[in-house]
């Protein structure tokens, strides 16, 4: 069971603040829905900042969740799959991070936060991106499909995604793309010694993920 998955993962896993999302995030007081939210650490340093308002979080992880409702104003226990929350556009900014990829079904997954969501509201996403250097040399240099503790090919992966992928999710939602950034990762300083020799191309097999701001499209 995916709760089963969860159980086996350490503290960081849960309780890091996601700082490269940040600059996502803009004006005061806002209302946010972090679907996925570890023990809450970005969602309360959006409010120690003045960004957020009112901070609300689903966990399925249950510890997690207890150590997130000290500090929350709601906390929703359990997969985000099977709950239903009692919001209809209500918030101005929801978080799914590393969390469509554990889904069955990404599309209902966003589609169903969505219905959260305010007319003019954002959608922050980070989404591994299997179209990696580390994916090619194990699958078609030695042959491998192998799934690991953490990263691109985390055991607890479902489904997975290319920047075109995920865009194309979003558009099927009546969603655009606003703003998009991306995580590298070089093993080595050579490969990026190599990175920058070659302008900052080579570095797009290395982008291990997608973050993305994304809002509906204009009618």
């Amino acid at each position: 069971m995916i709760e089963d998955f969860y159980k086996t993962k350490q503290d960081p896993y849960f309780s890091g603040v996601r700082s490269e999302l940040l600059p996502f995030f803009e004006g005061k007081n806002k209302k946010i829905l972090d679907v996925g939210c570890g023990t809450g650490a970005i969602l309360r340093e959006l409010k120690r900042l003045g960004i957020a308002k009112e901070i609300v979080g689903v966990e399925i992880h249950k510890e997690s969740a207890k150590a997130a409702e000290k500090f929350l104003d709601k906390v929703f226990v359990g997969n985000v799959e099977e709950l239903t929350l009692p919001y209809k556009n209500y918030f101005d900014y929801i978080i799914l991070a590393d969390v469509i990829e554990h889904t069955s079904d990404p599309w209902e997954t966003v589609n169903r936060a969505v219905g959260y969501l305010k007319k003019d509201g954002y959608l922050i996403l980070s989404i591994p991106n299997i179209r990696n250097w580390r994916i090619f040399r194990e699958v078609f240099l030695k042959g491998s499909f192998e799934y690991k503790e953490a990263g691109v090919m985390d055991r607890g992966h479902l489904r997975f995604f290319t920047k075109k992928s995920i865009e194309k999710l979003l558009s099927c939602l009546d969603f655009r793309v606003v703003d998009l950034r991306i995580n590298v990762a070089f093993d080595n300083r050579k490969q990026d010694w190599l990175n920058r020799l070659m302008f900052g191309q080579l570095g797009r097999l290395f982008i291990e993920q997608y973050l993305v701001k994304a809002t509906r499209k204009k009618k």
